[in-house]
Order: structure tokens, then sequence, then C-alpha cells
């Protein structure tokens, strides 16, 4: 829609009007955004519009406290899950041309990029667990240690089948449970063989585009999560031969499902497509750093509603 995309068009002109100039060098990160948590604001405001005595302040102050020490355990949890899971470096050792943009809805976060290298097979997902937060990084955890087990421990290589063994794990490992649990994941998942650029794929809801000459490929995942479901059917492995130069992105669905821009609506996956579409001209950080601004420009000042997760990837 062209609401939804004008963020992206102000951004890539004013990114053209220099040529000399290295591309998008005046595009802000993620990291120079500062959200300030509800609770300080309300205090704040509080203190400032109240009268209010010593007891009532030294109340505030203790509260902040505890959200303050709850922040710094939260992000020390994110410290641990990124070491846990290092993807990022991973993957750019492998493919220089490639980035990752995660952006946690709550400092710790439910999506997550898994990578494992095996012979000359790298194995690559975006996962999108139930979830955000505390309850959704617990759950990163639990899945990624089963798609490593898959592949290392058990040997295997084609993604369907990876997909439904790490289904059977999950389930047989929340069984016992007196809750009755349904939580699973969601999944883009893909095997690049990094001499022939032969790929083999496998998606549990989610899609593959990949994109050659500046024409867009879409393959669609299974409508089925990895974990309990009404109906289990094998995941279905697609093959594709890519070449060098082919682009290829995965994603969770929380950059689609973003409500902003000037009526509040939901960003949407033609709009994502359409963003991917207009990246090609630039290289993989300027893509990177277009995909943050359009995202913070279509949100505003609204709340964000779930994980992001975009993994781009050059041959």
């Amino acid at each position: 829609m062209q609401n939804a995309m004008k963020p992206y068009h102000h951004i890539n002109a004013s990114a053209r009007r220099t040529s000399s100039a290295p591309p998008y060098t005046g595009i802000e990160s993620t990291t120079n955004y500062t959200r300030e948590k509800p609770v300080y604001s309300i205090a704040r405001g509080f203190k400032a519009s109240s009268p209010i005595d010593f007891h009532q302040n030294n109340y505030i102050a203790q509260i902040e406290e505890i959200i303050k020490d709850k922040n710094d355990s939260l992000t020390y949890a994110k410290t641990l899950q990124d070491a846990i899971i290092p993807c990022k470096d991973n993957l750019k050792n492998v493919f220089p041309e490639s980035f990752v943009y995660h952006l946690p809805k709550e400092i710790v976060s439910g999506d997550f990029c898994w990578f494992e290298e095996v012979g000359d097979t790298v194995f690559l997902a975006a996962a999108d667990c139930t979830g955000h937060g505390v309850p959704g990084a617990m759950l990163t955890m639990v899945c990624c240690a089963l798609l490593s087990k898959a592949v290392v421990e058990y040997g295997i290589k084609e993604p369907g089948k990876i997909l439904d063994k790490v289904r059977d794990m999950v389930l047989r490992a929340f069984n016992g449970s007196e809750v009755d649990m349904n939580d699973g994941m969601d999944i883009s998942l893909c095997a690049i063989n990094k001499k022939t650029l032969l790929i083999e794929w496998s998606g549990a809801n989610n899609p593959l585009l990949y994109f050659r000459n500046g024409e867009m490929f879409e393959i669609n995942g299974d409508k089925q999560p990895v974990g309990r479901y009404e109906r289990y059917l094998p995941f279905t492995t697609h093959t594709r031969q890519l070449h060098e130069g082919d682009t290829l992105y995965m994603f969770s669905d929380g950059y689609m499902d973003q409500f902003g821009g000037t009526k509040g609506k939901k960003f949407m996956y033609k709009n994502l497509k359409q963003v991917f579409t207009e990246l090609k001209p630039v290289n993989m950080q300027a893509q990177k750093e277009i995909l943050d601004n359009t995202f913070q420009e279509w949100k505003r000042d609204l709340e964000q509603v779930d994980d992001v997760l975009v993994i781009g990837v050059k041959l």
C-alpha cells in the first residue's frame, strides 16, 4: 500500500541524493532508540504533578529500584541468550554479505536466528517461538538445542525431516507436563551447500523469499507449527538451485504484524515484500538500516506488538 511504503521511499530518496557518499551512512541504527518503560514515566509524572510527602516519594523510589533490578536481570539474560545462540557472527564468517535484524519486544526474545555448519552445508533458520519476553526466551533455548541435536547428533540433513524430528522431541519434552502445553515454533529453515549453492528449504507457517536479477521468488511453508497441532503431517522439503548474487530472506511475523502508519493498521506481508523488492540496489548493511528505519517510522509512538526478526543473505 502507498501509505505503508511512504517511510521507505522517503529514506531511499534521501539516501541517493549524493552518489559520492557511502550508502545510508546517516541512518540511525536500532541501538540509538531509547524506550522508557511505562512504569518509569508514570512514577515520574506522579511526582511532577502531585504534592507528595516523604513516604510516597520513598515508595516510588523503591518501585523504580525494583524495575531497574528486573531490567538489569533481563539484560544479563539477553547476554546469555546471545552467547548460547551466536548466529550473527557465525553467519558473517560464511556469508560476509548478510545481516540479522533482531528487535526483541521485551529485552529477551522468543525469536531467534539458528546456525549450524556441517561439512559443506550451512543450516540457517529464522525461528519464532510462542510468546515473547521470558517465556518465549526459555522456549528458544529448548528449540535451539533440539535443532542442533537433530542435525549434529542424529545426522539429519534434510530440512523437512529435521522439523519432523524436532517436533517429535518438542512433543515428548512437554508430554509429561501437568499443564496443557500448546507452545511451539514457526520457522523458516534452509540448508545451503556452500560449493554448489543448491538449497533445501522447509517452513512451518513461515515462507522463504529469494531474488535473482531483481525478480522475486516465494516458497510457502506448511500450514502447521513445530509443536502440538490438530493434525500432524510430514514437513515438505523444497529444493532450488541458486546462483552467485542471489539474495534470500527469512523472517518471523513480528515486522508485518506491527501496527502503525497514519491509520494505526498492520504493516502487512505485501508491504514487507515490497520493501524487499526495493532493497536490491544497496548493500546488505544498508538494507538492515533501511528495514529498521522503515519499521520505526511505521510504528511511530505505538507499542511494539511482537519480537521482530529478519535475516538476509547474499550468496
